[in-house]
């Protein structure tokens, strides 16, 4: 009862300052800001040519699209040759209730992209002496590439190992009709899980190009069909769509995590700095000693009455921005109250820091500057770390194409050693983006996740062991120091 006695102080304290109430009123009015915004269903047109204008960009796609490299020549840094899609008539048979419910035929037309041509542009009046090769079909490569996977080369074959330039991939087996089908059904029912039910090969003018006519059936999957967010109650509207659960990703997981979490903890950290330096004040800390409850005891309690103070304020801006987004867009997940035990742990990283300067110089300033130091590195390493991350995705990829094991510069490696080592402040960042898309996602979008990005990706035990075991350290040496510090 006394320990609990020791958190009700702290939740006290920080409540006759009024700190707790504006910073509940500060919660409130962002959510507010979040009930402007509403979710409207784009027009089937648009998602359509929206879906082809993503599926236009220079970027190969293996493993039936779970890895995914910008096909960027080094050199120049212009896009590799490749495919680009263009809807040439469109019309709607069969209207439904919902956008996602109608049934389209449309006709797109695939040719190569002219990014080489508009490259070499540049060079005029005899400049460029570089012999022009003959167009070559790309969308075959592109089509056999998706469906590489496994030890061994089964449709294509790099004439060397680390050349990306699609012009130089040696096909193996021919690419058919079925494939090209397999690949642009699949790669659409996961971005807007509307089914291809009828898929014809057209006469094409240019041999360089390929028509198809596709006939697409109804959807009933409104997490997957693309919406227009507006703002300000209608007041503004985006120009694109996206898929609902990637828009309500955005909202609850960066807004509501990197944002507002990130916000909360700054201000938290500066809230509960005095939170201990005014426990250790000459007249309080003579006080608080005479009472029959050990020194440890006294500490800790306090150190967790700052956590609850975050948890409060957490567990109010998480539960409020479930509720609006539920009732404006229509989906409940429950993947996003992890942020609130996620959120608190990361700022339990910070707060032990802040407890152990806090004993060891007793003044309110030096805590928050030695804390907001620390999280300044656990900021940058993270950052790096995802650069690095970048770079052996990229090597993945390659090794994928040339059948072997990746070999990622010792940079990458090493930074990655220290991200493991410190505190886990980033990889819980992205382990709490993992639960609340899975709770949005349906599993067709899971399945178009890039297998690259899964094999990166932090482990639950190594996090939250390694944070912990940093959490236990900085606690465990400021009680020793309290306990034998007289006072």
């Amino acid at each position: 009862m006394k320990a609990i006695a020791i958190l009700r102080d702290s939740l006290r304290e920080a409540w006759d300052s009024k700190t707790l109430l504006v910073m509940l009123v500060l919660i409130a009015i962002f959510m507010v800001g979040v009930a402007s915004i509403g979710y409207n269903a784009a027009t089937p047109r648009v998602v359509f040519d929206q879906h082809y204008a993503m599926m236009s960009q220079g970027i190969l796609r293996i493993d039936k699209g779970k890895v995914e490299l910008p096909l960027i020549d080094p050199k120049t840094r212009l896009p590799f040759p490749h495919p680009t899609y263009e809807i040439t008539s469109f019309r709607i048979t069969k209207e439904g209730s919902h956008p996602s419910l109608g049934e389209q035929e449309y006709t797109i037309l695939i040719r190569n992209s002219d990014a080489e041509k508009d490259g070499k542009d540049k060079e005029k009046d005899g400049k460029n002496t570089e012999k022009k090769e003959p167009q070559v079909e790309m969308f075959e490569r592109m089509v056999a590439a998706w469906h590489e996977s496994g030890s061994s080369s089964e449709y294509l074959r790099l004439e060397e190992k680390n050349d990306i330039d699609p012009r130089k991939w040696v096909l193996i087996k021919p690419v058919t009709d079925e494939m090209a089908r397999d690949y642009l059904s699949v790669m659409l029912e996961r971005e807007t899980q509307v089914p291809i039910t009828s898929f014809e090969r057209l006469p094409a003018l240019n041999p360089n190009e390929r028509v198809y006519k596709i006939t697409t059936g109804p959807s009933s999957e409104p997490r997957v069909w693309p919406v227009k967010l507006s703002i300000g109650f209608g007041a503004w509207e985006s120009p694109g769509a996206g898929p609902l659960g990637v828009m309500l990703h955005f909202m609850q997981d960066y807004i509501i995590s990197s944002v507002g979490g990130l916000l909360i903890i700054l201000i938290a950290v500066i809230i509960t700095s005095f939170f201990i330096p005014n426990m250790l004040r000459p007249g309080s800390v003579v006080m608080l000693l005479s009472k029959p409850i050990g020194r440890t005891t006294l500490l800790l309690f306090k150190y967790f009455g700052g956590l609850f103070f975050v948890l409060i304020l957490s567990a109010f801006l998480v539960g409020g921005v479930w509720l609006i987004t539920g009732i404006r867009a229509g989906i409940w997940a429950p993947g996003i109250f992890a942020v609130v035990p996620l959120m608190t742990l990361t700022f339990s990283i910070l707060y032990a820091v802040s407890t152990l300067a806090a004993v060891l110089t007793r003044n309110s300033i030096v805590c928050i500057l030695v804390t907001l130091a620390f999280a300044g590195l656990l900021w940058l390493v993270g950052k790096i770390d995802v650069i690095a991350k970048e770079f052996q995705k990229a090597e993945d990829v390659m090794a994928e194409l040339r059948k072997e094991e990746p070999k990622y510069d010792q940079w990458t490696v090493v930074i990655g050693t220290i991200n493991q080592v410190l505190p886990r402040w980033r990889d819980i960042d992205v382990l709490t983006g993992e639960v609340v898309e899975k709770s949005l996602m349906t599993l067709k979008q899971q399945e178009a996740r890039q297998s690259v990005k899964q094999k990166h990706l932090p482990t639950w035990g190594g996090t939250i062991g390694v944070t912990a075991l940093w959490i236990a350290a900085m606690l465990g040496l400021a009680s020793w120091r309290f306990s034998a510090k007289d006072y």
